[in-house]
């Protein structure tokens, strides 16, 4: 039987398309500050899985129902797998897109995938979240998958 990969392993093709060192046996988690909106993590703690979370530095009001119901609403049941997931932490108003993926499920092509598809998501996110309302339609075009 084959052994089961590595957080390090499978996260090894990423760091070298970045250009970042591969991970010592040690590190569990990888940070990535795309620009100064949008911050994306791998973390590897739980083990034989991967999440992986984007944060978006704009703050959503918790209580502001234009902006809560169109992210809300692209949370919806996918088909796609792995389900990418949208939440608001109540207290800052910090929204986070996040996914997690058993290691076994990630060769070189679907951790690429994965991460293009979360960027792509969250990116479409941060830039809605960074444009005034109107009462046009909400969130267009954007669902939580990419």
């Amino acid at each position: 039987m084959t052994p089961a990969p590595s957080f390090q392993d499978v996260t090894r093709p990423l760091c070298e398309r970045l250009g970042i060192a591969p991970l010592d046996e040690s590190r569990q988690s990888i940070a990535l500050a795309i620009d100064e909106g949008l911050t994306v993590g791998l973390l590897g703690h739980q083990e034989g899985f991967m999440i992986v979370i984007a944060e978006i530095a704009t703050l959503v009001d918790p209580g502001d129902a234009q902006r809560l119901l169109p992210l809300l609403t692209a949370n919806q049941f996918t088909a796609e797998h792995p389900a990418l997931i949208g939440a608001v932490e109540p207290e800052s108003g910090r929204f986070s897109l996040w996914t997690r993926l058993r290691l076994t499920e990630l060769d070189e092509p679907a951790l690429m995938v994965l991460f293009d598809r979360v960027l792509a998501a969250a990116s479409s996110v941060r830039d809605w979240l960074q444009e005034p309302l109107t009462s046009g339609p909400a969130l267009p075009g954007v669902e939580l998958r990419a």
